[in-house]
């Protein structure tokens, strides 16, 4: 339509914060013109290194079009182009930038000049002028560019701007909003971040970054073939964006320097401010970023103004809390510092924090740069810190629980060390360095709690290597050895061989299972409802009584974990994933799909690369099962992603192969943490279902599979938003069928839903919506 000639509009204006899509957009507006046979010229006000030129923005512009307008050598251009050249361009007359006539006649006989040379090359094909980063306009440029756009050139020539509006200036705002008011002019905004905008469920999975909305997605990257911008750059770099400090986390070269061209403008002290920043938690105060660049008060109030009008940086309503617009430009600001500096910009970050009082995760962060060894208080607080970092970020309190070793001073400490930094390295996939710090402590005495717990960790990450048999060996010797073992220890071993033993596949004596239930009472709640669950995988390999058994133990764990909230929940993911597999393997999809994706997006959340490749193998299992092949070719995907988090040719192996199966269509060997298909087994009914629980069951046969399927994410606690992304719906949409459920159940409360599922689901029958899976 904006191509369509005659011209209905004259101008396009994209307005758009930082890596929004605005090039991408004027180099497919471009493509489509000279598609069409238009003429076009493009120019732009990015700063170059060596300064601005007046006008800049339009000399290659109008260069190019001298050299297509007159073909000759320059000596032989008409007057016209030589007063074009010595009086508006002088940079194009010899190549130097020269001085800017001041005479405001000759300027507007200049600008009438280009405007006359603008409709000539319009003809007979059109003339497409692109204008990229008009926020950077030199004063030369602005004033060129306001007459074009209040007196516009005649004929087909379409004027194409882009520009950042928090960084255009006031007087380029007002004309753009004034000339929008009787011209013809077509605006383009794209939006920021949130913005009101609720992705759909297929948009959820796209991995897209702070700074760009998702209503931008589809302009960014609807072209395959197109440069996706900045929600390629941030998806491919996230862990540079995310983890600055990680030595093993840089941007690419290529987006390093488009991340820098917005710190050409900014001075050498504000080079230095932002660079101090980007060692900083975010939000920062401007007292801690003082203390840290060694800036006087009014120095960093001018460099705060500086780096806020340049969209470097942003601030809350009182100033007293700053950020960076970007996570990528706070990347690029910390790869762009030296060791040494940052050594010093840490050493200077954590005395002003010391000094503050702050906790000790926030002076972990600064603590971790320090050279000196044999400091016990150092060494202490990035203990302390580890251990409380280590169920919501595993390898940043790796890193922490190593450094406080290198530096040393925790005498008394070294056990409670050793299990801390082998248990956060085997939660972020980093097996084979978790069994090296935890050898030493699992060798230890046999009823040492710290040695106990190094040897539960060490089977764990021995079963994510693909020694599963291993694990069982060093668990049951241990066992063996101890002497005076409290029971909650013999427990937690019992448990960890149980699993080593049902993740090879095979068939569990039922001694080892009922020692663990006797002595689930010593355990928590949520370590007894992993009990449990385990419990329930083993008897559901068995006979049909020992399946009828797996449901009561299935309902017990079911009960415990699911009152877990998330922050207790992410400590105990074996419940869950356990769980989950016996509910598969009792013929429980919906249920098990739950479980499983909350499991998921719990290990995912927080980065546990662990545990990402089981759950997601678990879960692409279930779904071929059910024959929903597109879920489970998403979830073996994933898979395959956690594992390459991870250091297991074991995990990327399995992942791989699930993979191929899944390509397909079919699976080639049962999964071997669920043991044999239950699928064609008829379906038991144990002897204690109660009239009450059939009476449940009846009233729920009224609803449809997708409204049962909803029930019982309901009773199991999920939020709409989740129920959603679990069954691949909109929230509308699961929105609408908690109405329907709630009127042919005749109730008015999630809870009532989740009372009557829970009592069919207690008595083991099953629900009948959910038997055709």
């Amino acid at each position: 339509m904006l191509l369509q000639r005659p011209l209905k509009t004259r101008v396009l204006e994209l307005r758009g914060g930082r890596w929004t899509g605005k090039s991408t957009l004027l180099g497919r507006l471009s493509e489509a013109a000279a598609g069409q046979g238009w003429t076009v010229k493009a120019g732009s006000a990015a700063i170059q290194p060596w300064g601005q030129t007046p006008f800049g923005l339009f000399l290659q512009i109008v260069d190019d079009l001298l050299a297509q307008h007159h073909t000759g050598p320059p000596d032989s251009r008409p007057q016209l182009q030589t007063d074009l050249l010595s009086a508006t361009l002088p940079g194009l007359a010899d190549g130097k930038p020269g001085p800017v006539s001041d005479d405001p006649v000759a300027r507007y006989q200049s600008f009438r000049t280009i405007r006359t040379l603008l409709e000539s090359m319009s003809h007979p094909s059109g003339l497409l002028l692109i204008l990229d980063d008009v926020h950077w306009v030199d004063e030369a440029s602005l004033e060129l560019l306001e007459y074009l756009l209040r007196y516009p050139p005649q004929g087909d020539v379409l004027l194409a701007l882009a520009h950042r509006p928090r960084q255009t200036s006031h007087h380029l705002r007002t004309i753009l909003n004034e000339v929008g008011r009787y011209s013809r002019v077509h605006r383009i905004i794209l939006p920021g971040p949130n913005n009101g905008y609720e992705p759909s469920d297929h948009e959820s999975d796209v991995p897209v970054p702070t700074g760009v909305s998702r209503m931008a997605n589809p302009l960014l990257s609807g072209n395959p073939g197109s440069d996706h911008g900045y929600l390629s750059a941030r998806a491919s770099v996230r862990p540079a964006v995310d983890e600055p400090e990680r030595a093993a986390s840089q941007l690419p070269l290529d987006v390093l320097a488009e991340a820098l061209r917005d710190f050409r403008t900014i001075s050498r002290l504000g080079w230095r401010v932002a660079r101090s920043a980007a060692i900083l938690d975010e939000p920062f105060s401007p007292g801690l970023l003082q203390a840290v660049s060694e800036t006087t008060d009014e120095e960093l109030r001018s460099t705060i103004d500086e780096l806020a009008r340049e969209d470097i940086f942003e601030t809350d309503a009182t100033a007293h809390r700053l950020r960076f617009t970007s996570p990528l430009l706070r990347a690029a600001a910390h790869q762009s510092s030296r060791p040494g500096w940052l050594l010093g910009a840490h050493a200077r970050a954590a005395k002003s924090l010391s000094e503050g009082g702050c906790s000790s995760v926030r002076l972990a962060a600064h603590l971790q740069h320090q050279v000196t060894t044999d400091d016990t208080r150092t060494g202490k607080v990035l203990l302390e810190a580890a251990a409380k970092r280590r169920w919501t970020d595993a390898a940043e309190a790796a890193i922490w629980a190593e450094a406080a070793m290198r530096i040393g001073g925790l005498a008394g400490e070294e056990g409670p060390a050793h299990v801390l930094l082998g248990s956060a390295l085997a939660l972020s996939g980093q097996f084979r360095r978790s069994l090296d710090a935890l050898e030493g402590r699992a060798r230890g005495e046999p009823d040492d709690e710290y040695g106990v717990e190094a040897v539960i960790w060490r089977a764990w990450a021995l079963r994510m290597l693909g020694g599963a048999e291993a694990a069982e060996a060093e668990l049951e010797q241990r066992l063996n050895e101890m002497t005076d073992a409290k029971r909650e220890h013999r427990a937690m071993l019992l448990g960890a061989r149980l699993a080593s033993a049902l993740h090879t596949g095979r068939t569990v004596h039922d001694a080892l299972p009922a020692e663990l239930r006797d002595l689930a009472d010593a355990l928590p709640a949520d370590a007894r409802g992993w009990a449990y669950a385990l419990s329930a995988v083993a008897a559901a390999r068995g006979e049909a009584t020992g399946r009828i058994r797996a449901h009561t133990y299935v309902v017990t764990a079911a009960e415990l974990l699911d009152e877990l909230g998330d922050e207790a929940a992410v400590r105990r993911l074996g419940g869950l994933y356990w769980l989950g597999q016996a509910e598969a393997a009792l013929e429980h999809p919906v249920l098990a799909t739950g479980h499983l994706e909350r499991g998921l997006g719990l290990a995912q959340q927080h980065r546990f690369h662990g545990f990402v490749t089981p759950f997601a193998e678990a879960l692409a299992r279930v779904e071929m099962r059910v024959g929903d092949l597109p879920s489970a070719a998403r979830h073996a995907a994933v898979a395959v992603s956690g594992a390459e988090g991870t250091d297991s040719e074991y995990l990327r192996e399995t992942s791989k192969e699930l993979r191929r199966a899944m390509a397909l269509g079919h699976e080639d060997r049962p999964a071997p943490d669920i043991g044999p298909s239950a699928r064609g087994r008829p379906r038991e009914t144990p002897p204690y279902a109660s009239d009450q629980s059939r009476q449940a069951g009846e009233v729920l046969d009224a609803l449809s599979k997708r409204e049962m399927e909803i029930a019982v994410l309901v009773s199991g606690g999920r939020t709409n938003r989740q129920i959603a992304r679990a069954l691949v719906i909109s929230q509308k949409t699961v929105e609408t069928h908690l109405g329907r459920i709630f009127r042919k159940l005749v109730v008015s409360s999630r809870a009532e839903v989740a009372a009557l599922v829970g009592r069919t689901v207690g008595d083991g029958r099953g629900l009948t919506g959910l038997n055709a899976s």
